[in-house]
């Protein structure tokens, strides 16, 4: 009977867990923010492949497993969901502007002598409601 000997995993051949917010370039790389956005040294490098396999976008919340040297290998989460469940996400500049035909209720103003039951969003106009 023979064995095989594999070599222990080391620390940098275990993947580690990393999340933060994609950065895209005009040539389709990406680089994956891990400190509220800004660029850092822990930044980790994404793969044109990677981000055309998912669908990914400039501003997405990835989280994933990152390989050594600093380069993302899988993607687990997408703002908050499976990257499964992205794939049938619109454009923005896409989307239909829809118009509200009646107004929210903000400047509405009651009839009669009691103008402090008004809803106004102006600060002078409640004010003098008052």
């Amino acid at each position: 009977m023979t064995t095989t000997l594999e070599r222990p995993v080391t620390r940098e051949q275990r993947p580690v867990r990393a999340a933060g917010l994609l950065d895209t370039t005009d040539n389709g790389h990406g680089t994956l923010r891990v400190h509220g956005g800004r660029p850092s040294p822990d930044d980790i490098q994404v793969s044109s492949a990677l981000i055309r396999r998912h669908g990914l976008r400039k501003g997405d919340a990835v989280e994933g497993g990152c390989d050594w040297p600093r380069t993302l290998s899988s993607v687990d989460r997408v703002n908050g969901l499976a990257p499964e469940d992205l794939r049938g996400r619109r454009r923005f500049h896409d989307l239909t502007p829809v118009h509200p035909r009646d107004g929210c209720g903000w400047r509405r103003r009651t009839a009669g002598p009691h103008r402090a039951s008004s809803i106004s969003s102006r600060p002078s106009a409640r004010a003098s409601a008052a």
